[in-house]
């Protein structure tokens, strides 16, 4: 495995702070660019704004940069898009992060060094600093899949590292999954079982990385 490494982000109306997001991930991904292979990826959603044009003009003096542009599909949707564009593409890994700022790129190394020890890595944010309608639909989401799916999780709203020989699997399991998401880019309980069992089919042991 060559260690094609694909970060995938996904924006919406960030025109005061994508220039400041590419300022920061560029250099990571240039750090583990794989002889040029690996791409940062960040995906406009649709944007009213001119997010798009701000990435369009940063790509011209950064290679590995791969600005997109699509029809706003929600983040949900615009997630999953990513992970299979970044599939497509032969990524050998997949990191996602939204456009936020509240991950930081000096803690993707942590998600790196685990990239042997598991199939994947997912973290979680400290101290989120989140408006409370945010904190409320996450504490509910949680809920539900609890109810749901028996599955627990710290933070409903995680960013994943994916790795390795079960890429294809996992391809194949987001296409069927993305099939089933509607325009607005939300996902049915049916295909949200769909997403756990592919998570645990690829998945044979997770772990946790703090985030600050």
């Amino acid at each position: 495995m060559k260690g094609t490494l694909y970060i995938v982000i996904p924006a919406y109306n960030e025109e005061a702070n994508i220039l400041n997001v590419i300022n920061q991930w560029y250099p990571v991904i240039k750090a583990h660019s794989a002889h040029g292979t690996s791409r940062l990826v960040i995906i406009d959603d649709g944007s009213k704004d001119s997010t798009y044009h701000i990435m369009l003009e940063a790509s011209k003096t950064r290679p590995l940069l791969l600005p997109i542009t699509k029809e706003n599909s929600g983040h949900g949707g615009t997630v999953l898009y990513g992970y299979k564009y970044a599939l497509d593409n032969g990524a050998d890994y997949v990191f996602q992060t939204d456009s936020d700022g509240q991950t930081l790129p000096s803690d993707f190394e942590k998600f790196w060094w685990q990239r042997d020890n598991y199939d994947m890595v997912i973290g979680w944010r400290k101290g989120r600093q989140d408006g409370i309608s945010r904190v409320f639909v996450t504490k509910t989401l949680k809920f539900v899949i609890k109810c749901c799916f028996g599955v627990t999780l710290t933070d409903a709203n995680t960013k994943i590292g994916t790795a390795g020989q079960t890429m294809t699997d996992l391809a194949a399991q987001l296409q069927a999954i993305q099939a089933t998401a509607s325009e607005d880019g939300t996902i049915s309980a049916a295909a949200l079982n769909d997403v756990i069992n592919a998570l645990n089919s690829v998945a044979g042991g997770m772990t946790g990385v703090d985030g600050s």
